[in-house]
């Protein structure tokens, strides 16, 4: 979908598959999610030096391993590298383009340095 970006499916330790009721907290670069997942399950995960992000239900997939219902990394994002260019980012941090496929709720997209799940 766009250029030379492709997705790598990824395990980050939860599951967005049928996830519901997604929220979204940004305080400083610190972007906090919390949504329930397929088992009823509370799930909070936590973005490190969030630049950027996005939300939308529209669905769009890059080209590789993009699951419908799963979590991915997009390499050779054009959404990174603008950030790059910019000097959206800090210093020798190295952001990644994680995308995030709530097959019954919408698409997340996030540019950071890490995610965690938060116990």
């Amino acid at each position: 979908m766009d250029g030379s970006a492709r997705a790598t499916a990824i395990n980050p330790g939860f599951s967005v598959a049928d996830g519901e009721s997604p929220k979204l907290e940004l305080d400083g670069q610190t972007l906090t999610l919390r949504f329930v997942d397929w088992q009823e399950c509370a799930v909070t995960v936590r973005f490190a030096d969030a630049v950027a992000v996005r939300w939308q239900e529209a669905e769009h997939y890059y080209e590789g391993d993009d699951p419908y219902d799963g979590c991915s990394l997009v390499e050779d994002s054009p959404w990174v590298a603008e950030h790059v260019r910019q000097g959206c980012t800090f210093g020798e941090a190295e952001f990644r383009h994680i995308k995030l496929n709530f097959n019954a709720a919408g698409i997340l997209e996030v540019l950071c340095t890490d995610l965690r799940i938060q116990e």
